[in-house]
């Protein structure tokens, strides 16, 4: 008759190496999936450009506000209010 206690070793290991692989799994697919992500990011930038639809400060004033907020969070973060 086979005991549990002497099969816990064997559940335990494999289920430490299985979720070793899972992991690994699961970051090679996060992996995959942001170089997909980087490589559509990059043929937009590409046609951006072809097309002369150059980046300017002009065609962007939200940038402004950021640029603003995040000079006003610096400033609170080093005077400490």
């Amino acid at each position: 008759m086979i005991y549990p206690g002497q099969q816990l070793p064997y559940l335990l290991s494999a289920g430490i190496g299985g979720l070793f692989l899972l992991g690994i799994g699961v970051m090679l697919w996060l992996s995959a999936d942001m170089r997909d992500e980087w490589h559509k990011l990059d043929s937009i930038e590409r046609a951006i450009l072809e097309q002369g639809m150059a980046w300017t400060p002009a065609a962007a004033p939200e940038r402004k506000v950021v640029e603003s907020n995040r000079k006003a969070v610096a400033q609170r973060a080093t005077t400490g209010g």
